[in-house]
């Protein structure tokens, strides 16, 4: 199945308004706007699934410009498909060279909340953006722009790997019993075959490879249902194994 087929077609149309507003806001400098996360890979849910954006603009559009950009975009964010709007705004010099990972702005928010802007300004960056990059560039559906392999640039293994160990540290911390162990999932497959892969889908193949395994069919369950209830000891485990596996590939 093709990207473009996977993709619902109310978050294609979706992201086609927010794509409408970066184009029609003065000195945004739109290079294009690539829908990723669970849209483009499969598994989103409607009630459980943020729409995940990644733009790209041409030039760092400053303090000021990237408050009106991300204003301008949470005001869509009541007619957002799913549980609600994820949009990085980025460089295009970021999207060919992350370096530190710094941004223009992000924008968080749900139907029924409101949008949280967040400048780049004086942002350190974020490392973990290195994996929206790359699965922008293998598997992003070009809303608006040049196809995503003519815009990303390939990040190497050692910063995927070094961006998924955040992921998991986080999980160990804050994450639910389904994220976190099906997060864990996402990073087997990862070292196993170099695949970036949605959660339920790195749930099931996981399950194809231990079949019945009762932590990760448990994770399934609850990850689609919503429920998010606290990270067991077990899963705990299961999250810092797969972590120390992600370690030891790096050494």
């Amino acid at each position: 199945m093709t990207v473009a087929a996977r993709a619902p077609h109310r978050v294609v149309g979706y992201a086609r308004q927010v794509a409408t507003v970066l184009r029609t806001l003065p000195g945004t400098d739109l290079v294009g706007l690539y829908l990723h996360g669970s849209a483009v890979l499969g598994g989103f849910s409607p009630a459980h699934s943020d729409v995940d954006l990644l733009a790209v603009v041409g030039r760092n559009t400053g303090e000021a410009g990237q408050y009106r950009l991300g204003t301008a975009v949470g005001r869509t964010v009541d007619r957002c498909p799913g549980r609600g709007l994820e949009l990085t705004v980025i460089t295009a010099a970021t999207a060919r060279t992350p370096g530190g990972c710094p941004f223009e702005v992000r924008v968080a928010g749900t139907a029924t909340g409101t949008p949280h802007v967040i400048p780049g300004s004086g942002h350190p960056g974020d490392p973990e953006l290195v994996l929206h990059l790359e699965v922008c560039r293998r598997y992003g559906l070009a809303v608006t722009g040049p196809p995503p392999d003519r815009v990303f640039s390939p990040v190497p293994a050692h910063r995927l790997r070094e961006a998924i160990c955040g992921q998991l540290d986080w999980a160990l911390v804050q994450g639910a019993q389904g994220y976190a162990v099906l997060n864990a999932c996402r990073a087997l497959r990862f070292l196993a075959d170099g695949n970036l892969c949605a959660k339920v889908e790195a749930g099931r193949w996981y399950l194809s490879r231990s079949p019945h395994h009762p932590l990760v069919a448990e994770a399934l369950v609850l990850h689609q249902s919503g429920d998010h209830r606290e990270l067991s000891g077990a899963g705990a485990r299961f999250v810092a194994d797969a972590r120390d596996l992600l370690l030891a590939a790096q050494d």
